[in-house]
């Protein structure tokens, strides 16, 4: 779980840093453009950028109940730590059906745009624990590794500070994000974390 989600915090500052994707989305305004959908209950630190919310609609067993990650805003060239805490109140990954999916929204000027439909290969996994064999086992600390592969037992799991460096490239797009990671295994929703932070100046 702890592979997952540190996979999709730092996606989204890589699905975006194509030049090409940058060129694609500042010709193709309006094409992308979405409604912002704002959650019900953010939660937050006092003056803070960075917003997350859970967005599940019914209950799910794969509940984050902390999340922490600095610096707010976060820049380019310098490091991005995050933490928190995850319950699991059922046993996840027990089948080859485990999934996760992202949403990345940019908000370009006055208009929201889904990034992850120029690169959708960063935004999907779709056998979440085939993944973590083949890319995190290998590289998974001692001390993480109930969290780095399957089945994820029922307990209540810490993150702890974990720290990557986020690349400076050669065109930088500052702005808002809006992040949502959905789990599901067997075709059903079984986590949702809404994300939203600041990247460079908002």
């Amino acid at each position: 779980m702890m592979a997952v989600f540190n996979n999709f915090v730092l996606c989204f500052t890589i699905v975006f840093m194509d030049l090409n994707l940058v060129y694609q989305m500042k010709i193709n305004k309006g094409l992308d453009a979405e409604t912002h959908h704002e959650p019900k209950k953010w939660h937050s630190l006092k003056d803070s950028q960075f917003l997350w919310s859970l967005c599940n609609k019914t209950a799910v067993p794969v509940v984050v109940t902390s999340l922490h990650i600095e610096p707010d805003p976060i820049q380019f060239g310098h490091n991005i730590s995050f933490s928190g805490q995850i319950d699991v109140s059922e046993d996840v990954g027990t089948t080859t059906t485990l999934e996760a999916h992202l949403k990345v929204m940019m908000k370009l000027g006055t208009q929201w745009f889904d990034v992850c439909v120029y690169k959708p290969e960063y935004c999907n996994i779709n056998d979440v624990c085939d993944w973590m064999k083949r890319v995190v086992s290998d590289k998974c600390p001692p001390h993480l590794e109930p969290l780095c592969q399957c089945p994820f037992k029922k307990g209540n799991y810490t993150i702890p500070t974990l720290t990557k460096m986020v690349p400076n490239p050669p065109i930088t797009v500052s702005g808002r994000f809006d992040i949502t990671m959905t789990l599901k295994e067997s075709q059903k929703e079984i986590g949702c974390l809404n994300v939203q932070l600041c990247l460079g100046q908002c």
